[in-house]
């Protein structure tokens, strides 16, 4: 074989990263200003379009938003996107005289929903001062003397005619015990005294007494309708002239209210108000309290209950409030977010309710700004994700009674629905954000926006001054220890590598705060007033170890030989692939045997795993890339005459993905060619039909997790991981294994093409099919000879002497 040049190697400033926040001028956190930022602009200004916008449908879905206080910060940054413009209103309920089960919302301009409730509550108590004195002074009460003293005249003149008909019909009108009018005949004048008496008259008189006795009741029965008739007119009269009496002080007063709210809506109320209050009149009445009970066991009712429908119910109270409201609902539940009405017991034991005892949710109360609130909380909330969509839809909230538990009651009211302008702003991954646009017919059109928050920056100056602005404002938030420069450096380079990307910074994920808290709980521990570099480099390495025991498990079994991994010397068909494991929110690399067997036949490549269904269409689409690869190279002259399997020696679970697609076909080509690979060196990276290599994810864990095992094995020169080139601004290592690669202790050598991964595994030239001494002509070779095989075997015997 042709040997290679030596491959392309990364130093050590190629695959870590260092920060130096002093470059920037910062010497302390605290002399950042504090920064509660989510991510990078679009996810911002998407939020403020919706924020802006006035028509049906612009609600908000946010996502990419990390860490517990996430409905709190996308709250503070909703507050900062609102338009100020009037402050948000108030709303009340009050009674409606016409029907009491449906309590009318009135908007009110803010702070106007206390001072009506003060302004009637004034009233109601002046009037209860001032109607009894109005109705005892001297001039209504000669008025309602004169009806009574005349209607007391005629009534006794009406009874001396009945008593002078009684005496021309031969009795005379008295009262039984029971109060009823009793008509007894005269005998000489006199009242007969007995039965006796009365049957010596003998049949006839007895039968004439009795028919005039039917004329008299008759009669009897005629006036007395007429006096009550004429009773209730006179009552009718009286209670006219306390009307007028009381109108005169109630009106002046109640015009005096309305001039002061100057709202339709209340004016309306209040004329609606005063018609009640003059047709029922008895609670402001000084005999009022001399009233016995209508039951004896039962306290009589209190008169504040009674003058309660008179109340006003401050529902949404923004007296003190600027700006436009913006709610947060840790728990999106039914009442929380629609509001609803509460029962009560009365004095009989009944359950009842009534406008005083409705109460706003988070949709009415942030009527003008926004609710901020978990997508998947109110999906799991019964009947919450239905009736939220309900609302947006109509634009009105319906506050009703919501008990599941209560089955059977007395009392129910449904107060008037509200009209809102509240946003809601969900927040949720996007996973759901696209599950619910796919299954939820409404959606999309009630939710026209997504917010996508990537938590991941472009590294620069700004980025970096944002992360620091954040650790600033978590010190002040949550009184930490000051971060020096070292210790921002520190948790700048964590952020760099949570990114993945030595480019980017991830400026919102939670791991780096962790890091500041439990370095700060370090240091104060450790009676220092300050938090540098030692101390957080600490807190991660103590977060590791917490997470890290099955990979320790695994390295132990590494290097004990249990679990076998070579990383000396080489094998024909054997190379060591890199996988990502992750356990408890730790990931790490796993080094793993990759064998390839062939033989003569037609069934191409097959994969253990996807044979027993432990691999993903992803593995299983990366396997059939092998093939392609194979017969764009190989088979133009001749078809593919092998039968070769792959399988991952020592796993037992399932293969997520393609990124052994490379270990795979250098494993291939080896067995097929005869070549040995290096063991000393692990493989990373996809392929494509063409021989591209193409880059993986988790490049970092896989490359630390193949050190970590050559290192419990005895580390040597030369040992290292073969990567694509693409993954290589991905590189952002730990010190210890960029320390190595500067000693050249350990190496990376980036590939673009599975020619270049040959020649680095093997140190020969991989060339094409068709150039001498060289490996790819070496497997050439191979299928040649095994195409010929299996045409002479599949080949019919030759029969001797036959022939025409």
């Amino acid at each position: 074989m042709r040997p290679a040049p030596p491959p392309s190697q990364l130093g050590a400033d190629q695959v870590a990263f260092h920060s130096d926040v002093g470059a920037l001028g910062i010497r302390w956190a605290r002399e950042v200003a504090p920064s509660r930022v989510l991510g990078d602009a679009r996810g911002a200004d998407a939020l403020a379009m919706a924020l802006a916008m006035s028509g049906p449908g612009y609600h908000v879905f946010a996502c990419g938003i990390e860490g517990p206080d996430r409905l709190e910060r996308l709250a503070n940054l909703t507050r900062s996107l609102l338009q100020r413009e009037a402050p948000p209103p108030d709303w009340v309920f009050v009674n409606d005289f016409r029907d009491a089960t449906r309590p009318r919302a009135l908007r009110l301009a803010a702070g106007q929903g206390l001072r009506l409730r003060a302004d009637l509550a004034a009233f109601v108590a002046g009037l209860r001062e001032d109607l009894p004195k109005a109705f005892r002074e001297e001039s209504f009460d000669d008025e309602r003397r004169r009806l009574v003293e005349a209607f007391e005249e005629r009534r006794h003149a009406k009874q001396k005619e009945l008593e002078e008909l009684a005496r021309r019909g031969g009795f005379v009108l008295g009262a039984g015990p029971d109060g009823s009018v009793v008509l007894t005949p005269l005998v000489d004048g006199q009242p007969i005294e007995s039965e006796e008496q009365y049957r010596a008259l003998g049949e006839d008189r007895i039968a004439r007494l009795e028919e005039a006795r039917k004329q008299i009741a008759r009669e009897i029965r005629e006036r007395f309708e007429e006096d009550r008739e004429e009773r209730r007119r006179v009552d009718r009269e009286i209670g006219a002239i306390e009307r007028e009496f009381a109108a005169r002080i109630v009106r002046p007063r109640v015009r005096s209210i309305a001039e002061r709210h100057a709202n339709a809506k209340v004016t309306a109320h209040l004329d609606e108000l005063t018609e009640h209050l003059l047709d029922h009149l008895e609670p402001f009445s000084s005999a009022e309290a001399k009233e016995p009970p209508l039951l004896p066991f039962l306290p009589r009712e209190p008169l504040s209950e009674r003058l309660a429908i008179y109340d006003v119910n401050v529902a949404v109270d923004n007296s003190g409030t600027a700006e436009p409201p913006v709610v947060v609902v840790d728990s999106p539940t039914y009442k929380n977010l629609f509001g609803t009405v509460d029962r009560v017991f009365d004095r009989a034991g009944r359950v009842v309710t009534d406008f005083r005892h409705v109460h706003a949710g988070a949709l009415l109360r942030a009527d003008g700004g926004a609710v901020v609130l978990s997508a998947e909380d109110a999906l799991v909330e019964p009947f919450v994700w239905r009736i939220l969509r309900r609302a947006l839809r109509a634009g009105r909230v319906e506050i009703e009674t919501y008990d599941p538990f209560v089955f059977f009651t007395i009392s129910a009211i449904r107060p008037e629905p509200v009209d809102v302008t509240t946003k809601v702003v969900c927040c949720g991954p996007r996973w759901l954000f696209e599950a619910l646009r796919t299954l939820d017919t409404e959606f999309r059109d009630l939710f026209k926006v997504l917010a996508d928050f990537s938590p991941v920056l472009d590294r620069d100056a700004d980025a970096t001054r944002l992360l620091c602005g954040r650790i600033a404002d978590l010190a002040e938030q949550e009184h930490l220890l000051p971060f020096e420069a070292s210790g921002l450096d520190a948790l700048v380079e964590l952020a760099v590598r949570e990114a993945g990307d030595r480019r980017k910074i991830a400026v919102g994920g939670e791991i780096v705060l962790d890091m500041a808290r439990e370095a700060s709980a370090r240091a104060r521990r450790a009676g220092l007033g300050k938090v540098t570099r030692d101390e957080v480099e600490s807190a991660v390495r103590e977060r590791v170890h917490r997470l890290d025991r099955i990979e320790q498990e695994l390295r132990s079994e590494a290097e004990r030989g249990v679990l076998r991994i070579e990383v000396e010397g080489r094998r024909v068909g054997q190379v060591n692939a890199l996988a990502v494991a992750e356990l408890g929110g730790h990931a790490f690399g796993r080094p793993t045997r990759v064998t390839a067997a062939v033989g003569l036949g037609e069934g191409g490549v097959l994969s253990v795993e996807r044979e027993v269904e432990l691999s993903s269409p992803t593995h299983s689409k990366g396997v059939l890339i092998l093939q392609g690869f194979l017969r764009d190279r190989f088979s133009r002259r001749r078809p593919l005459s092998l039968v070769a399997t792959l399988a991952f020696e020592q796993s037992y679970g399932a293969v997520a993905g393609d990124s052994a697609s490379l270990a795979e076909l250098l494993a291939l080509l080896s067995q097929i060619g005869g070549f040995a690979l290096r063991q000393d060196l692990a493989v990373t990276g996809s392929v494509d039909q063409a021989g591209e290599v193409q880059a993986v994810g988790g490049i970092t864990e896989k490359v630390e997790g193949f050190f970590d095992c050559c290192r419990v094995k005895g580390l040597r020169a030369g040992q290292g991981v073969v990567v694509p080139s693409s993954n290589v601004e991905h590189l952002v290592l730990r010190a210890d294994v960029a320390a190595a690669i500067a000693r050249g202790e350990f190496c990376i050598h980036p590939v673009r093409r599975v020619e270049e991964a040959l020649e680095a595994m093997t140190g020969f030239a991989a060339g094409s099919p068709d150039e001498p001494e060289t490996l790819l002509a070496a497997v050439d070779r191979a299928l040649e000879e095994m195409a010929r095989r299996l045409l002479a075997f599949s080949a019919p015997p030759r029969v001797e002497g036959a022939g025409s």
